[in-house]
């Protein structure tokens, strides 16, 4: 069954619940002593994390989007992850999810998070895939051609036309115009064209932008979700995807290179394949 939800917003929060729920599945509560998420978006993310945690920090580079709901083990903050606000060896988890395909410079947000995380401290970076960018473009005219039924069908939908419900993810670039944006696909990230961003949505491009930054990666997440990179749905198809073991994004597990971590071993269900 396909289906269009009522907002963006609905959609990327269910969603987030679920790659959450997939990463800290087998994570004891408060393990973690300290963690910070970084594009922390909205924050809802950031208050699942502080089940695994004592406290969090859950910042973002853009004010208007960070809600900041009041939490005890949260506290909110804005700044850039290329350069963090924070003393050396403070956080022993970094959690991000969807952020560094968006960043102009990820390998000096990699060297901050280095330098922030405690030499037996854990990384978790969620990053989309080749599978999702192939899906992205793959659905793009489909996702008009539903957009249009649904403009015909919703005053609402009609209403909201000229508006968006937010500031995009790529803070550095200019938004595309009305006309192209709906002719052809925006590139998601910061990238120059789909071409590149297809090889770096890679496993083996993200593994060796760790190993310079100084991380071994230690094994990946699975069972994230299959999800579209649209508004639609499609219940069904997700399902079966799934279970064969498909996602659209990739979850990595970091630590420090030359270091063993035991709390890494809750993460990891799945060892590191440079594949999507």
């Amino acid at each position: 069954m396909i289906r269009l939800p009522a907002t963006t917003t609905k959609l990327r929060r269910t969603l987030r619940q679920r790659e959450v729920q997939a990463v800290l599945k087998h994570v004891p509560d408060n393990l973690f002593t300290e963690a910070l998420e970084i594009g922390a978006g909205d924050g809802v993310q950031s208050q699942m994390i502080a089940r695994c945690a004592k406290a969090v920090v859950s910042t973002d580079l853009n004010d208007g989007r960070l809600e900041r709901a009041p939490h005890p083990k949260v506290n909110y903050q804005i700044c850039d992850c290329e350069v963090l606000p924070f003393e050396n060896d403070r956080f022993d988890l970094v959690y991000s999810s969807n952020v560094f395909e968006h960043l102009l410079h990820p390998e000096a947000a990699l060297a901050e998070i280095h330098r922030v995380l405690q030499e037996d401290g854990v990384v978790v970076n969620i990053i989309p895939n080749q599978i999702w960018k192939l899906t992205h473009l793959a659905l793009f005219y489909p996702n008009q051609a539903l957009t249009a039924v649904e403009f015909l069908l919703s005053r609402r939908r009609r209403g909201l036309v000229g508006t968006h419900e937010g500031p995009g993810n790529n803070l550095a670039g200019e938004r595309s115009s009305f006309i192209r944006r709906h002719l052809w696909p925006s590139v998601h990230g910061e990238n120059p064209n789909h071409l590149i961003e297809f090889v770096r949505m890679g496993a083996s491009h993200w593994k060796q932008m760790f190993e310079q930054a100084g991380f071994r990666v230690a094994g990946r997440v699975n069972k994230l979700p299959f999800h579209s990179p649209y508004r639609f749905g499609y219940e069904r198809p997700r399902r079966a995807l799934e279970a064969m073991g498909l996602a659209s994004t990739n979850g990595y597990v970091l630590v420090k290179a030359g270091r063993g971590q035991e709390s890494a071993r809750f993460f990891i269900n799945q060892p590191f394949k440079n594949t999507n």
